[in-house]
This record gives C-alpha cells, sequence and structure tokens, in this order.
C-alpha cells in the first residue's frame, strides 16, 4: 500500500509501489474479494483504488504474537512506531475462530478483514476511512489487518493500526512425523524400484534361458542333420577314390576229343609241375 509514485527510504534506496505479478496473484487468488475505485468525473482517469477480503493464511502453525524474537520487531521500531507492547491485539487475533485446510483452500480467519491492495494519488486515506467505517457499521468482521510496506507504515499509524507480530512456528513433533514418513515413502520407493529391477534382471535371465535351450534345439537338430549330410558326403567320396580292379576273363576250354563218355576232356594249361 502507498502511493503509485517512487519515494526513498531513509537511507536514500530507491523504493517501488506494488508489483504488478503481487497485484494480479492477490486479485487471482483473493477469495471472497470486494473494494473501491475512484476516478475523475470528467475524464474516467483512475485515481485510486483498494480491495478487500477475508484474512487467510496457508501455514497451520500461523500465530499472532508480538512478543517473541521471531517477530522481528526491532528496538529502533519499538521506540519510533506505534505497536501491541503488551501484546494484547495479538491475542485478540488469535483468539478469533479459524480453520481450513492449509495446503487447499487455507486457513480462514472468518471475523478478520484484510486490506488486501491500496494504491491512490492523494485520496488513499479517503478510502481506507470509508472501508473500516463500514467494516464498523457491519456485523460481518470485528478485525482488520493489513501488510504494510516500509514506505507504508506512517500512513496507516496515523490511520489508527498498530504494528502486531506474526510468525510461522513449526511443530518440531509434526516435523519430525513428516520427515519420517517422507524416510518411509522414499525407502519404500527405492525397495519398490529394487523389486522392479530384480523383477527384470530375472525375466531377462528367463528369457535368456528359453533362448539358450532353444539354440540347444536348433544346434542338435542341425547337427544330426549335418552329420547325416557328412556321412553321404564321406560314402560317396569313399566309393570314388577305391580302386576298381579288373575283372579275371573265363578261360576258354581247348577243344579236343570227347571220350567214350561223350564228355570232352580238359586239358590243363602248361605250368610248373607241383611236387606232391
Amino acid at each position: 500500500p502507498g502511493t503509485l509514485t517512487r519515494k526513498k527510504d531513509a537511507d536514500g534506496v530507491q523504493t517501488k509501489p506494488l508489483g504488478l505479478e503481487y497485484m494480479a496473484d492477490r486479485l487471482e487468488t483473493d477469495d471472497p474479494i470486494w473494494g473501491y475505485m475512484v476516478r475523475t468525473e470528467r475524464e474516467g482517469w483512475l485515481q485510486g483504488f483498494i480491495t478487500l477480503t477475508t484474512f487467510t493464511t496457508w501455514h497451520s502453525d500461523f500465530e499472532f504474537n508480538s512478543l517473541v524474537q521471531e517477530a522481528a520487531i526491532s528496538d529502533q521500531e519499538k521506540r519510533e512506531n506505534r505497536w501491541d507492547s503488551d501484546n494484547s491485539l495479538s491475542q485478540e487475533l488469535q483468539a478469533q475462530a479459524h480453520s481450513g485446510d492449509p495446503d487447499g483452500e487455507g486457513i480462514i480467519w472468518k471475523r478478520v478483514a484484510e486490506i488486501s491492495l491500496l494504491g491512490a494519488l492523494g485520496c488513499g486515506a479517503n478510502l481506507v476511512r470509508l472501508v473500516c467505517e463500514e467494516l464498523a457499521a457491519g456485523d460481518d468482521y470485528d478485525l482488520v489487518v493489513l501488510q504494510a510496506t516500509e514506505n507504508a507504515v506512517g500512513f496507516y499509524e496515523a490511520m489508527g493500526f498498530i504494528r502486531v507480530g506474526a510468525v510461522a512456528r513449526p511443530d518440531l513433533e509434526a516435523v519430525a512425523r513428516a520427515q519420517a514418513e517422507a524416510q518411509a515413502r522414499k525407502e519404500a520407493m527405492e525397495a519398490a524400484r529394487e523389486k522392479e529391477r530384480d523383477a527384470k534382471k530375472a525375466a531377462r535371465l528367463q528369457h535368456r534361458s528359453h533362448q539358450d535351450i532353444a539354440y540347444r534345439h536348433e544346434m542338435r537338430a542341425c547337427a544330426g542333420t549335418w552329420r547325416k549330410v557328412a556321412s553321404r558326403i564321406l560314402h560317396s567320396l569313399v566309393l570314388r577314390h577305391s580302386p576298381v580292379l579288373p575283372a579275371k576273363p573265363p578261360t576258354a576250354p581247348k577243344s579236343g576229343k570227347a571220350g567214350k563218355s561223350g564228355k570232352s576232356k580238359a586239358v590243363a594249361s602248361p605250368g610248373p609241375a607241383q611236387v606232391g
């Protein structure tokens, strides 16, 4: 909140007004959202705007507390600014009913309104005064809060606002449980991945075993076929290269006189005498 012109802080550092991304995010996220715009009567030029919503947080351990160190209220701020020195305003805020899912729609503080956006050229005080009077006249909200930029703290103090501390303290037991659950999920995922790797390895080995068995059967079949083929080839080669002995022609009997019996007598061929 503050004007739309750039200002310099106490250290002379140039500061910026509300960022467009922040405003777009609030306009998209805030639900419900309502507010006012100020335009010139003649030209319709925008001179200021203010939006409000129901205060919502997204931390289950969010707490209003102005006295803890985590609230980051410096000693200089305590001396120079209005702040919740007795923590009574923080306690009143913390006692407001709030419920919801921090991971969903958020934790909603139903009786606490929030000024989410304010930008104006000379009419910011009138806009803040208008919405505060409207909230006071209604019966929907008991308190109104806002988050002020460094340059706008004095402006809101002049409008009656008081600095309060807001912290998000983690529940150590909840953090430990969350870490244990995360570790358990991690170990379960690693075990599942290891089991999946083992299953894939076993499937590969089984597939390879089946391939080996099929290959051996195929090789045996091929070996049997080759044995038959080789046997035939060797048999053919043996027959082809064996020496062929010429057949001895039969000795023709010599012609002679037939005996009384009408049978011819065989004549022995001359040769060496046999010694009996």
